[in-house]
């Protein structure tokens, strides 16, 4: 395995690990899991804690990789092609056309649930955040 295909797997693998680790984080800080936590489970809090953590040293450890990745300037033209482009554009276009239906979807809920505000902006907000860091892993772990 060359250093690029290694990278290329570490930066699938990390923001995988980021996008979990934002979920957890961010959802325990829902009212609705807060509702939960306060019912004698106060361990909600400790994982939403513990994932903010994560989160945080994995955007470090993120960062830190590729901006001190020392690669000539093949390897970092394989790391950054048309491809990864490509791949790049196709996972912010589905994480949009996700976050409407996603926006869709919580409007209907209102007309037969009232919701938190707070938490469906959220979830909105997560589900934006999150589907691009899924697709782009997923798009470049199949090479396409």
């Amino acid at each position: 395995m060359t250093d690029t295909e290694r990278l290329s797997g570490r930066r699938r693998w990390l923001l995988i690990l980021l996008g979990a680790m934002f979920i957890v984080w961010v959802v325990t800080d829902m009212e609705i899991v807060e509702a939960y936590a306060a019912n004698g489970h106060a361990w909600v809090s400790l994982l939403g804690a513990l994932a903010g953590i994560v989160w945080l040293l994995g955007m470090l450890i993120f960062v830190w990789t590729f901006t001190r990745a020392k690669l000539d300037p093949a390897s970092q033209a394989i790391l950054e092609d048309e491809l990864v482009a490509a791949n790049r554009k196709s996972a912010f276009s589905i994480a949009y056309a996700v976050q409407i239906l996603v926006t869709v979807a919580l409007f209907i809920a209102t007309w037969f649930a009232e919701l938190n505000a707070k938490d469906a902006i959220t979830f909105i907000l997560v589900t934006g955040i999150v589907t691009p860091m899924f697709t782009f892993a997923w798009l470049e772990g199949r090479g396409g």
